[in-house]
């Protein structure tokens, strides 16, 4: 399906979808825009924490309300066990521009493993003080970084 679009592409994931599209080698794209994640390097697992519904709110959450983290937990897909386990065999970042949105207020991952993770990718990167639900909390903070990353590509 990328291979159909015209001119660059860019795959956005937040969380644990940066280890998915980090995977995509082989199919057009431009660049990585990660949105709070693990950017794993060849042949390494990361850790992703699983919480009881009764702390969703407080730790994944805080910054939205009680009714929209209650919707975010119901709304949560069953994630399969290998999806821990499976080590990824590319790390795409290596080669390609990244951008990684930083949420300094994420009890989900810590502020310097996104850091060490930005770093590590040589990402351009935004900090937002907010939440991991930093696409729900701040969706216009997560379009901007899209849309910078586009217009780079671009030129």
């Amino acid at each position: 399906m990328l291979d159909r679009i015209d001119g660059p592409v860019i795959l956005v994931a937040h969380s644990y979808g940066g280890a998915v599209i980090t995977q995509a080698e082989g199919t057009k794209r431009s660049g990585h825009l990660y949105v709070v994640q693990y950017t794993l390097p060849d042949g390494t697992s990361g850790a992703y924490l699983l919480y009881q519904a009764e702390k969703f709110h407080s730790q994944v959450a805080a910054d939205v309300s009680e009714s929209e983290a209650a919707l975010l937990l119901a709304s949560q897909r069953p994630m399969d066990r290998l999806c821990l386990t499976e080590a990824p065999t590319v790390a795409a970042w290596k080669n390609l521009p990244t951008w990684q949105i930083i949420t300094t207020e994420d009890l989900a991952i810590p502020l310097a493993e996104q850091k060490f993770e930005a770093d590590r990718a040589r990402s351009r990167f935004v900090e937002v003080d907010a939440s991991h639900a930093v696409t729900v909390s701040n969706p216009g903070v997560v379009a901007h970084v899209i849309e910078q990353a586009a217009r780079s590509l671009w030129h």
